[in-house]
């Protein structure tokens, strides 16, 4: 049985990993999963457009804690530039 994940240093403990989730995982809800028992957590589903652009809004959902990690981003686009 499967113990840990490991993403070159990394190494991510199960029981639970959080899923990415547009709306829900903001810092609030990850702070409760880890508290939980999460071996890692992500950013809300973010855009790419919206980082390029310098939105203020979409940087609020890049923003994580030191209690967030090990953490990952999860940002979505159609355009490869």
């Amino acid at each position: 049985m499967l113990n840990s994940l490991q993403f070159g240093s990394v190494s991510v403990k199960f029981p639970v990993v959080l899923a990415p989730m547009a709306g829900y995982t903001d810092a609030a809800f990850r702070s409760i999963c880890k508290e939980q028992g999460a071996g890692a957590c992500y950013t809300e589903v973010t855009s790419a457009e919206g980082i390029r652009r310098d939105s203020q809004k979409t940087f609020q959902f890049l923003e994580v804690s030191t209690l967030d990690h090990p953490i990952a981003g999860h940002i979505f686009g159609k355009s490869v530039e």
